[in-house]
């Protein structure tokens, strides 16, 4: 529950008001990229979704634009999602 909330809130707090459902695939392609221009960040899973917190790096200014992208979790690898799942909790443990 707390994370279907951190969902909800999450665009409000980063001011992003994009959400959209992308294939399996490009899920697993956005979670993977990691470069100068985007930063993909896995949020984690609700309502039998997996969402990702994409970030790219603006053209002109210092703001980044900031999208929400989720797909089906049942269409997603196991061990992928256990992986994110891992990285997500590193990735906490640290702050």
């Amino acid at each position: 529950m707390k994370l279907f909330h951190i969902l909800i809130i999450l665009p409000i707090l980063t001011g992003c008001s994009n959400l959209h459902q992308v294939s399996a695939e490009r899920f697993h392609q956005e979670a993977r990229m990691m470069n100068t221009f985007y930063s993909s960040e896995y949020i984690g899973q609700a309502d039998g979704k997996a969402y990702l917190l994409r970030k790219r790096a603006p053209l002109i200014g210092n703001k980044w634009k900031e999208e929400i992208l989720y797909t089906e979790a049942k269409e997603l690898d196991v061990n992928d999602l256990k992986q994110l799942e891992e990285i997500k909790e590193k990735r906490s443990s640290n702050h």
